[in-house]
């Protein structure tokens, strides 16, 4: 399981200590010729990692990822595995840099997901995202004129894919599938409250669950669906790749029977890429959790920059 972003609030008796700490510098907005104070937060960084103090309270934030990389390597990337391994070394590592218990680091925000390899074209799949629970994938950002990120947003949390080839310009396949918890309340249940709850490992399978159930839950269409072998395509089979029809046009019964044909002529007539994809996505989470690599090596061939028009063709 793959740890990125992550926001924590600390015990306010760390203020002072932190303001005061050789690594981290304090900087607020002020104005040059009054003196005044443009901003009430006090923010400081470190390797990636942020510092944030406002109205009597301090925060911790940042990719745990990129600041492993930064720190022991120093990469700014995500796009390599990050193992549970490479999580406790680095949540212990934050741990003693600033003199905090993570036992007293209570997580608002967290980022899980993985990086997985692809057969195909990382593109065919954001392209062919509709859905999650009827509400319509976005695009989120454009390189070159290609979306290499899209999202689906709830109120507690965030479904997200990336392009990391594109982002990162690598001679592969690679995407990024995760959910950012806005909220903690879904996790609160399987006791994951704190920054040393990262560090266990028998709470990760409830992570992994919630990665797979969500993915379930996505409607991606299948761009391999061979339609010269179906003898007979129901009357709304072109309508199948627009997201329109299935939110907008069908109610909830008619969306599942309809959805049930769909899922038959995939099964029948396609290479099934949503099922690829879990596949991967579940055997990557195990890798990560248990990698059978020596930590240091894991993930330690650089692959060569290529120009982004090169990466997106067909």
């Amino acid at each position: 399981m793959a740890f990125d972003y992550i926001k924590a609030l600390l015990p306010q008796r760390k203020i002072e200590e932190l303001k005061k700490h050789p690594l981290l510098d304090f900087i607020t907005d002020v104005s040059t010729t009054t003196g005044e104070l443009f901003s009430k937060k006090e923010i400081a960084k470190y390797k990636g990692l942020g510092f944030t103090i406002r109205k009597k309270r301090i925060w911790l934030s940042g990719s745990l990822h990129y600041f492993y990389n930064n720190y022991f390597e120093g990469e700014n990337q995500n796009y390599d595995d990050f193992t549970f391994e490479k999580v406790c070394i680095i949540l212990d590592k934050i741990g003693s840099l600033f003199n905090l218990n993570l036992n007293e680091c209570k997580l608002e925000n967290l980022e899980i997901g993985v990086n997985i390899r692809l057969p195909f074209k990382t593109k065919f799949v954001l392209i062919n995202l509709l859905y999650h629970n009827t509400k319509r994938f976005r695009d989120q950002q454009l390189r070159n004129g290609k979306v290499d990120y899209r999202n689906v947003m709830h109120d507690r949390y965030i479904l997200k894919f990336y392009d990391k080839s594109l982002q990162f310009g690598l001679p592969y396949e690679l995407m990024r599938y995760e959910i950012h918890y806005r909220k903690m309340a879904d996790l609160k249940k399987y006791n994951i409250v704190y920054l040393s709850d990262l560090r266990d490992k028998t709470k990760l399978e409830y992570l992994k669950i919630k990665l797979l159930k969500h993915f379930d839950e996505v409607f991606l269409y299948d761009w391999t669906i061979n339609e010269d072998k179906i003898k007979q395509k129901p009357k709304e089979f072109y309508y199948w790749g627009l997201w329109s029809y299935w939110i907008n046009d069908l109610n909830k019964n008619n969306r599942n029977k309809r959805k049930k044909t769909y899922n038959t002529i995939v099964n029948n007539h396609s290479n099934n890429v949503k099922e690829q994809i879990r596949s991967l996505i579940k055997q990557k989470i195990n890798e990560l959790i248990n990698p059978k690599s020596d930590l240091f090596t894991v993930g330690k061939t650089k692959p060569k920059k290529r120009p982004f028009h090169s990466l997106v063709k067909v």
